[in-house]
């Protein structure tokens, strides 16, 4: 678990980078990482304006058992009066790091490293 953490870490940062006096990707753009009921995790990340904004990304779908499962998918939607693209991962309460290696994997895969 701590290797995805730290790559996430990572990739986070290096998506703020910046020059001086410019709006960072972190003030428009972010990652939120919460629960839900039934138990499970949700994966929100902003890739607007990062790499794999025009990636190609094909659902998954994964289903083993109540606890175990997963869905991940890309989705544009208005906020704030642009259109964003996201990357949206739901899973059961112990896959959140397959979620998480799911975006790496994809990440990776369209040329986005940290």
């Amino acid at each position: 678990m701590t290797d995805i953490i730290k790559w996430l870490e990572q990739w986070f940062e290096a998506q703020c980078d910046a020059p001086p006096g410019e709006e960072t990707w972190a003030e428009e753009q972010g990652i939120t990482i919460s629960t839900f009921a039934p138990p499970g995790w949700s994966v929100r990340i902003d890739i607007t304006n990062t790499t794999v904004e025009s990636a190609e990304f094909d659902k998954c779908e994964e289903y083993l058992d109540t606890n175990k499962w997963i869905r991940c998918y890309k989705k544009q939607k208005e906020q704030y009066g642009d259109v964003h693209t996201f990357f949206i991962g739901r899973c059961g309460p112990s896959r959140l790091a397959d979620t998480l290696n799911i975006f790496r994997a994809w990440a990776e895969a369209n040329g986005t490293s940290p």
